[in-house]
C-alpha cells in the first residue's frame, strides 16, 4: 500500500484508528476520534492519554498498555473515554505493538449505544417479578435476574455458568435432565399456567413449589431456553388453609345439624326431628301403598326427670 493509500484509509476510516507510543501518549488519531469525542487532534496529542480515560478504568487501561509494551496483543479491551462536552463513551479496543518503532496501533468501536442499550435491558429485566434464568443447550446458566438471587439465595457469580440442576432437588435431577432434552428436541413456547408445577430448591437446602414457563430463545445457531419461576409457596399454603378451613366447616355444619334435630337435656331427637322423621315415613307408606301406625307414650312426671337432668348439667358446666 503506497503512503498516499494509506493516509487516506486512515483518514477516512468510520473506525476510530490511532497511533501511540508506549510513554503513553497519542502520535496520531484520525478524523473518527474527533467525531466521536469531540476533541481536535492537537488536543488529543498534547495530552497522556489516561488525562481522557475514566478515572474508574485508568488502572485497567495501564495493565493493558503494559501487556502491549511487553509485545502481547490486546483484544476486546473496554473502557471509557471522555468527551470534550464532558460525557463519558464507552470504547471497544483492538491493540497491536510494532516490535520495531516502539509503537501501538489500535483501532476503537463506540459501542456507547449498545452499551447503554444492554443496561436499559438489565433495568427492565431486573425490575420483573419473576425469576428469569436463561440456560444453554448443555443445561449450563448463561443468565439471571436479580429475583432469582433472591429467590434461590445466591449471587449471579455463582449461579453464571452451572448448571441448571443445582436448583432443583436431588431426588430430581435425572427425571430434570431428561424433561429438558425432551424440549430442547421439540422445542416450544410453554407458558405459564399449564400445570407446570414443580419443585426447587434455594441454597440454604429448602425445597418449596414452584410453577416453570419456558420459551425458547434462537442465538445463531444455538438454542437457549428462557425460563420463568415463580414460587408457589404462599398460594400452596394459602391452598392447604383453605382446604382446612372448608374441613372444619363441614365439620361444624354437621354438629349444628345434630344440635338442630337433638335435645340438650336429654339427647333425645327433639320434636322437630319428630316431624322430618314422621313426614318421610308418611311419604314412605304412600309410595308403597301401605298404612302406618303412631304410637304416643305418656310418661308421668316427665317434668322431674327434665329438670332433675337440668340440675347435673348446671353443676358438671
Amino acid at each position: 500500500m503506497s503512503q498516499y493509500n494509506f493516509e487516506k484509509f486512515f483518514d477516512v476510516s468510520l473506525d476510530m484508528l490511532c497511533i501511540a507510543s508506549a510513554d503513553g501518549y497519542f502520535k496520531r488519531v484520525n478524523a473518527s476520534f474527533q467525531r466521536t469525542l469531540g476533541w481536535t487532534p492537537e488536543e488529543l496529542t498534547s495530552r497522556p492519554f489516561t488525562d481522557f480515560v475514566h478515572p474508574d478504568d485508568i488502572g485497567a487501561t495501564l495493565q493493558e498498555v503494559e501487556k502491549l509494551a511487553s509485545g502481547l496483543p490486546t483484544l476486546s479491551f473496554s473502557n471509557r473515554y471522555r468527551c470534550s462536552n464532558g460525557n463519558y463513551r464507552y470504547l471497544l479496543w483492538t491493540a497491536f505493538p510494532e516490535s520495531e518503532t516502539g509503537l501501538l496501533f489500535a483501532i476503537a468501536r463506540d459501542t456507547t449505544e449498545l452499551i447503554v442499550a444492554n443496561q436499559r435491558l438489565q433495568l427492565a429485566i431486573d425490575a420483573s417479578p419473576a425469576a428469569l434464568i436463561m440456560v444453554d443447550q448443555r443445561g449450563l446458566m448463561q443468565f439471571v435476574n436479580r429475583e432469582t438471587e433472591r429467590l434461590f439465595g445466591y449471587s449471579r457469580d455463582l449461579l453464571i455458568g452451572k448448571a441448571i440442576e443445582m436448583l432443583v432437588p436431588a431426588d430430581s435431577h435425572a427425571q430434570h435432565q431428561r424433561d429438558r432434552a425432551a424440549f430442547l428436541k421439540n422445542p416450544g413456547t410453554r407458558s405459564m399456567g399449564a400445570g407446570r408445577h414443580l419443585r426447587a430448591v434455594r441454597r440454604d437446602g429448602i425445597v418449596f413449589p414452584v410453577e416453570i414457563g419456558l420459551n425458547p430463545v434462537q442465538f445463531g445457531d444455538e438454542v437457549y431456553v428462557l425460563s420463568t419461576v415463580i414460587d408457589l409457596t404462599l398460594q400452596k399454603q394459602a391452598e392447604e388453609r383453605m382446604t382446612q378451613l372448608a374441613k372444619e366447616l363441614e365439620e361444624a355444619n354437621a354438629i349444628l345439624a345434630e344440635l338442630a334435630v337433638t335435645d340438650r337435656l336429654t339427647n333425645l331427637l327433639n320434636r322437630r326431628a319428630f316431624d322430618e322423621q314422621l313426614d318421610k315415613q308418611i311419604q314412605l307408606m304412600s309410595r308403597m301403598g301401605r298404612a302406618a301406625s303412631l304410637l304416643m307414650i305418656d310418661i308421668d312426671h316427665f317434668k322431674e326427670v327434665n329438670e332433675m337432668l337440668a340440675f347435673r348439667i348446671g353443676q358438671a358446666g
